[in-house]
């Protein structure tokens, strides 16, 4: 039961010095406990939560400021017993509702600058750190948007769009506004997770969140954990029941994209996962190349056996994928497994392949940012082969635990690692690699063009002059 001055001095005194070490630093070595509980009794407007074992917790609020309307949060306190019962929360939610019914509009608190689990609970109600005393972070928002924000949590989204970003502050307000753009007859949330930019990135995730309480949930790290961690920790935080994946430097581009995929899965049980067609925005030149897709080979639908052999062509802004999969997905594959992957995306869309059907959805959604230091470019030729080979280390991986006993999967791999040590033999003119992968591939049932294409790859390995002549009769691509 939440109440409002229903507290007195002693069981104030003791459940502050109970949470003493809570706060960040301890309040004893700042305060006189008695004198500080004395004058919350007095002065501040003492937001207590009971249970038949007693005062679970209590949150001292100042609501005395009539000429700038701004309350103070003075402390929160939960008593050890009642921790992890989301007391913390219920007890802030009464006091800015409370807040704004003595007439205020702001609320502003201080907290410790490393208290994460405190941070992360009055960012979920909009506060924004608007000062910064050392070790002390001072916090506000404003009550209309902390009432938005607390609203939404009654509203169950169908889908979760999850944004990673680090250091995308050129490109992170087309991100956001390419979301913010769709056009749904359901409820949808946008969680941003920026892991610990240093760019001025925050800022303006901080801004959009200001101003659409009710729909965006920032993440904002004051450390940085890497980019698979910051995914699955967002991922935790979501309330949707499919998940779309938009990364911070790329962008939607079709406002009816979440309606159309969701409509799809809602309708089509079989399917697990929906991906479209999608453009390259390349930032080097500022070209675009379209359909990107292998709309050839994946027409309506993406089977287990032909994306093992490609897993390059799905991009990660243009899926829908249902909840209970990537929840699956992360409960039977082990993270040391995982490290040794390439990305995150690509295992999960093999996973989704091999328990579930995934649908092709005509026409472009997004559009894939290529920045010259993107996670797959590669201009060292042995960088390139090193990222290759965890691929299909990868690839094995799934044709051992999810594969079938089709022959021609397995012989169809051998032959793209063969492809691709030829290949780079080719670019580093290391004629024996590329001879030894050649007589292999040699052994298998080539067609003209794969005939010529090898025989060309292993003439260029000789020597720059015959690489340079090998390129201008055949363009050669990567593996």
């Amino acid at each position: 039961m939440i109440e409002v001055n229903r507290i007195n001095l002693s069981e104030l005194i003791e459940l502050h010095t109970l949470c003493d070490k809570d706060f960040i630093p301890p309040l004893s070595d700042r305060v006189d406990i008695r004198s500080y509980c004395e004058k919350l009794v007095i002065n501040a407007e003492l937001i207590t939560f009971s249970s038949a074992s007693g005062v679970e917790g209590v949150l001292a609020i100042y609501c005395n400021d009539q000429v700038n309307k701004i309350a103070f949060i003075s402390s929160v306190c939960v008593h050890p017993r009642a921790r992890g019962r989301k007391i913390g929360s219920a007890m802030l939610d009464h006091a800015i509702r409370y807040a704004g019914q003595m007439g205020m509009t702001t609320v502003r608190l201080e907290t410790g600058a490393e208290n994460a689990p405190a941070i992360r609970l009055y960012r979920s109600r909009g506060f924004i750190i608007t000062a910064d005393k050392g070790d002390v972070a001072v916090m506000e928002t404003e009550i209309r948007h902390a009432l938005a924000m607390i609203d939404r949590e009654a509203i169950v989204p169908l889908v979760s769009v999850i944004m990673v970003t680090y250091n995308h502050r050129p490109y992170i307000s087309q991100a956001i506004e390419g979301v913010l753009a769709q056009k749904t007859s359901f409820p949808f949330e946008l969680l941003v997770a920026d892991d610990a930019s240093a760019d001025g990135n925050q800022e303006i995730i901080e801004r959009y969140a200001v101003r659409f309480p009710d729909m965006i949930v920032p993440i904002l790290r004051q450390k940085n954990i890497g980019a698979n961690a910051n995914w699955f920790d967002a991922f935790e935080r979501t309330r949707g029941r499919y998940i779309a994946i938009c990364e911070g430097d790329d962008y939607w581009t079709d406002p009816g994209k979440l309606q159309k995929q969701a409509d799809i899965l809602e309708n089509n049980s079989g399917f697990g996962m929906v991906c479209t067609d999608y453009s390259r925005y390349f930032q080097a030149t500022g070209t675009f190349r379209h359909n990107c897709f292998d709309t050839h080979k994946y027409r309506d639908e993406v089977r287990f056996n032909d994306y093992i052999l490609d897993m390059s062509s799905i991009g990660t802004a243009t899926v829908l994928i249902r909840k209970d999969i990537v929840r699956r997905f992360m409960k039977e594959i082990p993270r040391d497994t995982m490290a040794g992957f390439v990305g995150s995306d690509t295992p999960l869309w093999l996973f989704t392949a091999s328990v579930s059907r995934i649908a092709v959805m005509p026409g472009e959604t997004a559009v894939y940012r290529f920045l010259e230091k993107s996670a797959c470019h590669f201009p060292d030729p042995d960088d390139h082969y090193r990222f290759v080979l965890k691929g299909f280390k990868m690839a094995d991986y799934f044709y051992e635990h999810y594969g079938n006993s089709d022959p021609r999967l397995l012989e169809g791999l051998n032959r793209k690692k063969l492809r691709a040590a030829l290949f780079h033999g080719y670019r580093t003119l290391n004629r024996k690699q590329a001879k030894e992968a050649y007589i292999q591939l040699s052994s298998y049932d080539l067609s003209f063009r794969q005939k010529i294409s090898a025989r060309v790859m292993l003439a260029g390995s000789r020597n720059t002059y015959l690489r340079r002549i090998a390129a201008s009769i055949m363009r050669l691509k990567q593996p």
